[in-house]
């Protein structure tokens, strides 16, 4: 039997300089930016479109992450 791919003992790692440069990525943890909320309004009314807008701009800044 005989074996091209494989040498026990007697090959050593073929060593290969590289001269040119390449990317290299590296994961960077991803920071989701704040969104300011204001809920100090005068009605009702006010405060829950207030939420509503809060929301939207919660799920905005979320949306850099991903």
């Amino acid at each position: 039997m005989t074996f091209s791919g494989c040498c026990i003992g007697t090959c050593e790692p073929e060593i290969r300089y590289v001269d040119k440069p390449y990317e290299v990525r590296v994961p960077v943890k991803c920071v989701v930016p704040k969104a300011h909320c204001d809920f100090n309004r005068t009605t009702d009314t006010e405060v829950i479109s207030s939420m509503l807008e809060c929301i939207i701009n919660l799920k905005r800044s979320e949306k850099v992450c991903q």
